[in-house]
């Protein structure tokens, strides 16, 4: 591995021509390689894992060279100067697992035909794609076996765009945080994926409502900072979540001590985050005194919140 090498230059790769056992391969942060430096890939046919992320100089034509790695299983391109044409490249690595294509800001999602052929695929990330338009994701619905899908702060991306998650029987992580166009109407699609564990909505400002939560019965970390829909009834019904750990409120500032009193029951809650709640007092706080498998809580940036409060969290018994 050579991340943030960077005063490595073409030269000095082509002596790793001669590594035929080479299994992973990391030059993230490489920014002398140029857009032709990477030929030397095709002498690495049993390479595995890729790490090309922050090398500023990566484009189309450099990926040319990648499309000979026919045992890669891992491939990250984050922040490169690649565009949809640099998709079918991509698109006939048949064992690829795990592509991240995160802040790759000039794709449009015109190729991602392409990554639909990947049938390998369990972990896909298009965060901060912010040219990727919505209705481009539908050819990714026959990707069934999809295990984790992070398309947070994806700017086109709406509601109507998302109906293909409904295909993704096997998610265990759904990513959408800070997607603008994300109202509500994606609950409707992610009520079927039972075996669901995480889900970030975070900061999705224009989401309405999130009913539908309480059927994903296997979450165990739920983002919902910065929801303005976020309120007491909203808490009720979190209720239903046995397995929630890690649970993250921060900014939902329509939450009041009567809303917390309903976590009360989510005995499995490790990691709690309810910073900046303006309506939360003292009494919130009385009321986690039954969470006995807690460990982290924040509470940061709430006036309400006196020593008085504070105390009742010394009553709280953590069971190991």
């Amino acid at each position: 591995m050579m991340p943030r090498c960077r005063r490595v230059t073409a030269e000095g790769l082509l002596s790793l021509r001669g590594l035929r056992r080479l299994r992973t391969l990391d030059l993230s942060g490489s920014s002398q390689i140029g857009p032709l430096d990477l030929d030397f890939l095709s002498a690495l046919g049993g390479l595995e894992t890729l790490h090309l992320a922050c090398c500023a100089h990566i484009t189309d034509q450099s990926l040319s060279s990648v499309r000979s790695l026919a045992l890669l299983k891992e491939l990250d391109l984050k922040g490169a100067r690649i565009t949809d044409v640099a998709m079918p490249y991509i698109g006939g690595l048949s064992r690829l697992t795990n592509l991240c294509v995160k802040r790759c800001s000039r794709l449009t999602g015109e190729g991602f035909v392409y990554i639909s052929q990947l049938t390998s695929l369990e972990v896909l990330v298009l965060a901060k794609c912010v040219n990727v338009r919505g209705e481009c994701l539908r050819v990714l619905s026959g990707m069934s076996g999809l295990r984790v899908l992070d398309a947070s702060n994806c700017a086109k991306l709406q509601d109507a765009h998302l109906s293909f998650i409904e295909n993704f029987v096997h998610l265990r992580s759904l990513r959408l945080a800070e997607c603008a166009g994300v109202r509500g109407g994606v609950m409707r699609y992610c009520e079927g994926l039972s075996g669901l564990k995480e889900l970030q909505i975070s900061r999705c400002r224009s989401l309405s409502e999130i009913d539908g939560l309480f059927k994903l019965t296997s979450l165990e970390k739920l983002d919902l900072c910065d929801c303005s829909c976020v309120n007491d009834a909203c808490l009720a019904a979190l209720t239903a979540l046995r397995r929630l750990r890690v649970l993250l409120l921060d900014g939902c500032m329509r939450i009041r001590d009567e809303g917390i009193r309903h976590l009360s029951s989510l005995r499995e809650i490790e990691f709690l985050s309810l910073g900046s709640c303006a309506e939360l007092t003292d009494e919130a706080l009385r009321h986690l005194t039954g969470l006995t498998s807690l460990n982290t809580l924040h509470i940061t940036n709430n006036a309400n919140v006196s020593s008085s409060g504070i105390g009742w969290l010394s009553r709280v018994t953590v069971t190991q």
